[in-house]
């Protein structure tokens, strides 16, 4: 990646040139004039032009950018997660479908009057018994009133034949219309039953869809599979990831003169990166997954490579429906979920598969606990270890904090008192 920003000076005896600042991705700075990179007589003059400055301000900041962009990539996945759609809003749509009928068109043809055949006929005779001679007035009442009723009823016959006609077409029309609005109604409905209810056909194949655009917005390859449970509204996935997953590891650090400086990234905040990517995709994984219906209410998700594990989550519709993925940040939310990870130290170790998925079963019986009683929260092992240190009679929070770390758990089942503690040593 090469950053360019040119500009024109000018020198008393030589006249105008072109100058181009040149920023390359390991943050040297170089210039050329008038399209060389050799020395120029010229190049003292460019660098005391005041257009110089904003070039080398403009490569550094678009350089900035650019790298804070392919950070973004990774440790921001979270917030590409999608908004999850509402159970209220999908019934809406399913009261809402109406079935939609045909409306035939109304024969526009007025039915014929006896007073236009006789208007019809008395102006037929004035021409047929026209005479310079004679009005012929006899002639002519004669002829209207011998005619009248056959031209009348011949009329009437005419107008219902092309009524019948008429009708006839309408009704093939209204048929095929209202047999093609039933069929988009039915699927219609069934697609939103299906979204509303969960088919398992139906979340198969939104799977299969979903699985074709994910990867476009992961920056590293992802294996998905899932496991879907109709009746208690349970996805269980297993996201494999290489072996290796490239985190950028440089840094830009703008500097005083308005240059910036590209140096390796300290070895905590490569970690710090490598564990908000990581933990990014469970939230992104899990938005897409519920999204697949409404009857989905838990995503479980594990997050392995080969066989050894990062970690498992678990994600309540009603909880992950309530978080802000415009401001989240992994490593600060997390742990507010039943989980199983190794996290020290800033770094994600990982866990080996037999352990792995011992850990899991005791997780998922901790979130059992709390489905069924109200009573209880859960906290983060260094959220219960905050509250015991400043609180006294906290004998079954120490208790719980040290089954936990036998365990190897990150959470802790406590009474819900403890959520007004913590809230208040928050905000201290």
């Amino acid at each position: 990646m090469v950053i360019r920003q040119s500009f024109n000076f000018n020198t008393r005896s030589y006249g105008s040139h072109k100058a181009e600042v040149v920023l390359s991705k390991d943050g040297e700075y170089s210039m050329t004039i008038d399209g060389s990179y050799a020395y120029s007589i010229h190049d003292a003059a460019a660098k005391r032009s005041p257009l110089y400055k904003d070039a080398i301000v403009k490569v550094s900041n678009e350089m900035l950018r650019a790298m804070e962009g392919c950070d973004d990539v990774y440790t921001r996945l979270s917030r590409k997660t999608p908004r999850l759609k509402r159970r209220a809003s999908v019934e809406s749509q399913l009261n809402k479908l109406t079935l939609k009928q045909y409306e035939r068109e109304k024969f526009s043809l007025p039915m014929p009057r006896k007073t236009e055949v006789e208007s019809d006929l008395q102006e037929e005779a004035n021409h047929k018994f026209f005479s310079v001679w004679s009005s012929n007035s006899s002639k002519k009442s004669e002829f209207v009133s011998d005619t009248l009723e056959e031209e009348y009823n011949e009329r009437i016959s005419n107008w219902e034949e092309l009524k019948r006609y008429h009708e006839t077409i309408q009704s093939c029309i209204e048929a095929q219309a209202n047999a093609e609005f039933l069929k988009e109604y039915n699927e219609c409905k069934k697609t939103i039953e299906d979204e509303l209810y969960g088919d398992d056909a139906y979340v198969n194949q939104q799977l299969f869809e979903a699985n074709s655009k994910l990867n476009f917005q992961i920056p590293f390859d992802v294996t998905l599979d899932v496991d879907y449970n109709k009746v208690d509204g349970i996805i269980d996935a297993t996201a494999s990831l290489p072996s290796l997953i490239t985190i950028p590891d440089k840094k830009a650090v703008p500097l005083t003169s308005g240059k910036i400086s590209v140096k390796d990234k300290l070895k905590r905040e490569l970690d710090a990166d490598t564990a908000n990517t990581l933990l990014g995709l469970s939230y992104y994984l899990a938005g897409h997954l519920f999204n697949l219906s409404v009857n989905v209410s838990i995503v479980r998700l594990s997050v392995v490579t080969g066989f050894s594990a990062y970690y498992w989550v678990e994600f309540n519709r009603n909880s992950f429906s309530a978080l802000s993925f415009s401001s989240l940040y992994p490593l600060q939310n997390f742990f507010s979920h039943p989980n199983v990870i190794d996290y020290t130290k800033s770094s994600i170790e990982l866990i080996s598969e037999s352990d792995f998925r011992q850990r899991i079963k005791d997780a998922i019986k901790v979130s059992d606990m709390l489905s069924h009683n109200p009573d209880l929260i859960v906290l983060s092992v260094s959220e219960a270890e905050k509250i015991i240190k400043i609180l006294d009679g906290t004998d079954d929070l120490k208790q719980a904090v040290k089954e936990a770390k036998s365990n190897r758990s990150s959470v802790v089942v406590a009474n819900k008192r403890y959520k007004n503690v913590l809230s208040e040593i928050d905000n201290d």
